[in-house]
């Protein structure tokens, strides 16, 4: 990384929507090694196991066409999990078990649960916990059995763990020589998807509480937001002092996510929907105009605009220049935007070309039209190039019930992003 000699210090603080942290023991079963899981290739424990082993984790599924382990098959199954735990605190251990057809727990052989059913399933749906007593230095013999069932997938999942409310004070004591603090947060499949919505564009509270108390501390605050749509921010402004846009990033997320960071890589993104600053800013779900709906006709100040991004060096947009004050509706019209980075990194800005209506009162505020990517080393200068044809100029029209070239007086905007701050204007014609 760009920094030598820097110290991470890694600490799983919440989970994305709850209160409250999950502390998983599984590793800790017979002397660390993990819990010791048979599979059997048939349904009813039969036999010798056919495969075995020890895990940390406990999270097994065909869907997808995998398997549970490589030789187990993935309809005549069954499956046996023991291990001894000496319990390293007094209180309740929680535990949660999801199977497609039950499953049965036994703690020092006596039978602690038999579900006829796995629990809940769903995939947004709140994992269940239930407990059992133990007390500090006791050992305790844990056994669950699974058997397949009939549906589709076989299913099983499984924790022995405590549950905590998160402590903000101690973390924010943990990070009290930290130079800076990360938020990882966001949300995930279990929020929004195919299928089902989010219900608000607001983070989850228990991050909002978080990156407060981080911000409590003094220290600057990075945060890094996960999420495949927008979110808002407006609720948490002045509390955190750079935020980046992760969406979804796959398995190669973390390394550039860390070379952006820590300055290796020069970001230049920008943003393809609108961040609103909170719910307030969105029409009522019944209402079905575009009336406040996209940057084309949000007549707001967002938080974060569409075509919004920065970058670590600067760069400053010239005068354009249009090839021709007016056209037709068969014509082309040429922009040229003189752009130079204006700071000490190498870096790419993305210059984007919109179009406004003057004589259409039902047009959209504005549209991009085009755009083009420039990269510039320090103090470089180039020209770019955006050609707006005459579908860059059409609008609905009624009285053929379709798109077309509509002649008409028109604002060109060209800038850095769709707010009226980042545009500058020039006038043009579209003739019949």
């Amino acid at each position: 990384m760009a920094v030598p000699g820097t110290e991470v210090y890694y600490n799983p603080v919440c989970p994305l929507n709850d209160n409250i942290v999950t502390i998983t023991h599984l590793h800790e079963f017979n002397d660390g090694k993990g819990v010791y899981v048979e599979f059997y290739n048939n349904k009813n424990l039969e036999g010798n196991p056919d495969v075995t082993g020890y895990y940390d984790a406990l999270n097994f599924s065909t869907f997808g066409a995998y398997g549970f382990a490589d030789g187990v098959n993935t309809e005549d199954l069954s499956i046996r999990v023991t291990g001894k735990y000496t319990a390293t605190f007094t209180g309740e251990m929680k535990y949660n078990i999801n199977t497609d057809n039950g499953y049965l727990l036994k703690i020092n052989g006596e039978t602690v649960e038999e579900a006829a059913a796995g629990g809940g399933r769903g995939r947004r749906g709140g994992v269940q916990y239930k407990s059992f007593n133990v007390v500090e230095g006791q050992t305790y013999d844990v056994m669950i059995e699974y058997k397949r069932g009939t549906d589709h997938f076989a299913t099983f999942k499984a924790d022995i763990c405590e549950r905590k409310p998160v402590e903000y004070e101690t973390v924010a004591k943990d990070v009290a020589d930290a130079d800076v603090i990360i938020v990882i947060g966001g949300i995930s499949a279990q929020m929004e998807g195919e299928g089902g919505d989010k219900a608000t564009i607001e983070l989850p509270e228990v991050q909002r509480d978080l990156i407060r108390a981080m911000h409590a501390t003094g220290k600057p605050v990075v945060v890094v937001n996960c999420s495949g749509s927008a979110m808002a921010f407006g609720c948490l402004e002045g509390q955190y002092d750079a935020l980046i846009q992760a969406w979804y990033p796959g398995q190669g997320g973390s390394q550039a996510l860390a070379e952006v960071i820590f300055g290796d890589h020069n970001p230049g993104g920008k943003l393809p929907v609108t961040f609103y600053a909170s719910n307030d800013d969105l029409p009522d779900f019944l209402d079905y105009s575009m009336e406040n709906r996209t940057y084309r006709y949000f007549r707001g100040v967002p938080q974060y605009a569409f075509g919004y991004g920065l970058s670590y060096t600067t760069f400053e947009v010239g005068k354009g220049k249009l090839s021709k004050k007016s056209m037709k509706a068969d014509g082309s019209v040429k922009v040229t935007v003189p752009v130079q980075n204006t700071g000490d990194r190498e870096g790419t800005e993305t210059i984007q070309v919109y179009v406004k209506a003057l004589d259409y009162a039902e047009a959209p505020i504005k549209s991009l039209k085009g755009f083009a990517k420039v990269s510039l080393k320090p103090g470089e200068k180039t020209k770019a190039e955006i050609v707006l044809d005459g579908e860059s100029f059409e609008y609905y029209d009624p009285s053929i019930d379709e798109l077309s070239t509509r002649p008409g007086r028109y604002e060109i905007l060209y800038g850095t992003s769709s707010l009226d701050k980042d545009l500058k204007s020039l006038g043009f014609v579209v003739k019949l």
